[in-house]
């Protein structure tokens, strides 16, 4: 049997590193943990500030200054049909990608793809039980 707590503090471990490898591109660009959101929710084209309030689950008052700093810094363009993606967001937006799948990768690349689902199912119930919505813990 596995001791009392070794099982959490490797997936806290594994969760922490993954969340500075994701954060290093933004970082290194000014930029803030959940501004990649906006970033990939534009690379599926234009949206409005209501499209990305629902698509990152943040209320506007916290979304507009994340936008304000996403335009000051050349990302995205107000546009009259909403927001939208500069070529510098783009390339920003495909290098974000390319580290999520970095990481991906590191994390499963040992693994067969049944058990890379397997893993993700297990880890979404566990985050599912942790935040009151699973079954019987």
């Amino acid at each position: 049997m596995t001791k009392p707590g070794k099982t959490l503090l490797a997936l806290i471990a594994a969760g922490q590193s993954a969340h500075r490898a994701l954060l290093r591109p933004l970082i290194e660009r000014g930029l803030a943990a959940g501004d990649d959101a906006v970033l990939l929710l534009l690379g599926e084209g234009v949206a409005s500030e209501a499209d990305l309030e629902a698509g990152t689950g943040t209320d506007i008052e916290q979304l507009r200054p994340r936008l304000d700093r996403l335009i000051t810094r050349e990302m995205i363009v107000r546009t009259a049909a909403g927001l939208a993606l500069t070529d510098r967001g783009a390339r920003l937006r495909e290098r974000l990608l390319a580290v999520w799948n970095e990481t991906e990768l590191a994390l499963t690349g040992g693994l067969k793809k049944k058990q890379r689902k397997r893993l993700a199912r297990l880890l979404l119930e566990f985050a599912d039980h942790l935040a009151g919505r699973g079954g019987a813990s």
